[in-house]
């Protein structure tokens, strides 16, 4: 589950930078664009059939991994290649929930060809909630961009900044609220029934002070001997069981699964897993401030030292890929790490309340069994079941390892929360900046350099070489230079006009005049072009470059 949650959100990522990505420079149609996408999509599928079919149904967990990569692989050249996604036009909901659809229906035909119909459909409900969010955030966003913004969010970068912040932090309080009972329905999750084990159930929530929502029948995963607990508050908080769960365990054993359930709750798991996850964000925010402008600006100098549409092709995975190692990593290593100590201090809940080891001893046993004798099959997010009975053992033969291990818990939680402070400070304080930078002159100042040479090849620049070197080299450590055409012949014309290279400065200028697009620019752009090249003119020598430059004002 937690493996499929990790593609998932890849793919999210993936389709939240698919308008950035390009394919008017291959297919100029939208509409052939779309039916290319398409028929690749077709082939997809077909990889994934035929391996469903030729590999052995034993390597499943292999095979759904494969599934996953070909179908981001094949979201990655729909969007950033060929910019299937262009027939949607701006609107952001429908090229996102197409996208979705692909690849659900990508993970439906996975699992049909391999279990049934059944099974999976089953396997896409468990995923739609996650989706939901994700859908709601980029509806509203593109209900933002159709009103007027205020002045006052425009006027002050501080109060836009509050105000998104504040938006954000009540968008995911209500998902908290709403979210749960919505699960419900899409997880086909019904009450369960009066009997003798619903009162034993009960009676144990009243005895550990644990009020709920409702102990539920999870019939989504029918097949699978699992339970869970969602919803922070009590209102909306559920405990669900399996029917399979439901139907072998012995009550003594679910009452040990639903102590481990409610030792989520007391030890603020479920609260502190938002957490854990919101240092991914931070991490993937510490690397755009410090490589993404880097990244972007060199590819936009390598296009210029080499131009080809393969620069601007590869630009969105140059960003995407390593958002997505960031993310991979943080949740197998980081997220993991956490959700194992986590899992633990759920397992020694029952101690605090009287639910004996050896319950939940044959809870675990009794899990492993029924999925294949999985005893030492190992769990990047729980410990394998053998690990976690040996836990329990050791706990229960030296009662001083539950305190240890709570301790141990508390410890790395501190840790963590210093490091998110202090990556909170770095990001916030403009403390980053420095060393952006730096990074940027090691990586891109050899290619400015290069540029700029070949600029005084090009136009046969005329004056102090050294200066016009530097001012053409300059001129590109602005945003706009690499990518706009003429804008870094302008830059370098006016600083070399204030250096008394008047002649450079006419050439550069009467190139800039040239290659600018004056269409769609601003009116101050304009007249500060007017301005300069004016200026430039007055300066200059009579002859046939200042003619030039007047016949192209």
């Amino acid at each position: 589950m937690f493996t499929n949650l990790i593609f998932l959100i890849i793919t999210l990522l993936l389709i939240s930078l698919a308008p950035e990505g390009n394919g008017d420079l291959l297919i100029q149609s939208p509409t052939l664009a779309f039916s290319c996408g398409l028929i690749l999509y077709a082939v997809t599928l077909t990889f994934i059939v035929l391996q469903n079919r030729f590999i052995p149904r034993s390597k499943r967990g292999a095979l759904l991994k494969l599934a996953n990569l070909e179908l981001i692989f094949f979201l990655s050249v729909f969007h950033f290649v060929i910019g299937a996604h262009r027939i949607f036009g701006s609107f952001l909901v429908a090229q996102s929930l197409f996208s979705l659809l692909l690849y659900f229906f990508g993970l439906w035909i996975f699992h049909y060809t391999i279990e049934n119909r059944s099974r999976a459909t089953m396997e896409l409900r468990m995923l739609v909630p996650f989706v939901l969010p994700f859908l709601l955030f980029t509806i509203l966003g593109d209900l933002a961009t159709l009103l007027p913004q205020p002045e006052f969010l425009l006027s002050d970068s501080y109060t836009s900044v509050t105000v998104m912040i504040l938006a954000t932090a009540g968008f995911l309080l209500l998902m908290m609220l709403f979210i749960p009972p919505l699960i419900q329905v899409i997880w086909r999750c019904r009450p369960l029934e009066s009997s003798e084990l619903k009162d034993r159930l009960d009676a144990l929530c009243e005895k550990a002070k644990f009020k709920h929502a409702g102990i539920r029948v999870w019939t989504a995963l029918g097949e699978h001997p699992t339970a869970g607990i969602i919803g922070i508050f009590p209102r909306f908080r559920y405990v669900m069981f399996t029917p399979r769960i439901l139907e072998k365990f012995h009550p003594d054993e679910l009452e040990a699964i639903l102590a481990h359930e409610i030792g989520h709750s007391a030890h603020r798991h479920l609260i502190l897993y938002p957490f854990i996850i919101f240092g991914m964000m931070l991490a993937i925010t510490l690397f755009s401030a410090l490589f993404a402008e880097t990244i972007s600006e060199s590819l936009a100098l390598r296009s210029l030292i080499t131009p080809a549409p393969f620069w601007k092709i590869v630009s969105p995975f140059m960003i995407f890929v390593p958002y997505a190692v960031i993310m991979a990593v943080y949740f197998r290593y980081v997220f993991g790490y956490f959700s194992r100590l986590f899992e633990r201090q759920a397992d020694l809940h029952g101690f605090s309340f009287g639910v004996p080891a050896h319950s939940m001893i044959s809870a675990l046993d009794s899990v492993a069994v029924a999925t294949g004798n999985s005893h030492r099959h190992p769990s990047w997010h729980h410990h394998s079941i053998e690990k976690r009975i040996d836990f329990l053992r050791e706990a229960e033969v030296h009662p001083g390892v539950i305190e240890k291990h709570h301790k141990r818990v508390k410890r790395n939680l501190w840790g963590y929360a210093v490091v998110v402070g202090i990556l909170c400070i770095l990001l916030f304080s403009g403390v980053l900046n420095q060393p952006s930078e730096m990074i940027s002159n090691v990586i891109n100042r050899p290619l400015q350099s290069r540029i700029a040479r070949e600029y005084m090849q090009k136009y046969l620049l005329e004056g102090d070489q050294e200066k016009i070197h530097a001012a053409l080299q300059e001129s590109f450590q602005y945003y706009v230079a690499a990518r706009v055409p003429g804008v870094a012949e302008f830059f370098s014309a006016k600083m070399l006009l204030g250096e008394g290279e008047v002649r450079a400065s006419g050439q550069l200028m009467l190139q800039a005049w040239k290659r600018f697009d004056f269409a769609d620019a601003p009116k101050e752009v304009v007249k500060e072009f007017e301005g300069v090249a004016g200026e430039i003119v007055e300066r200059l020598e009579e002859g046939e470059l200042k003619e030039s430059l007047r016949a192209e004002m």
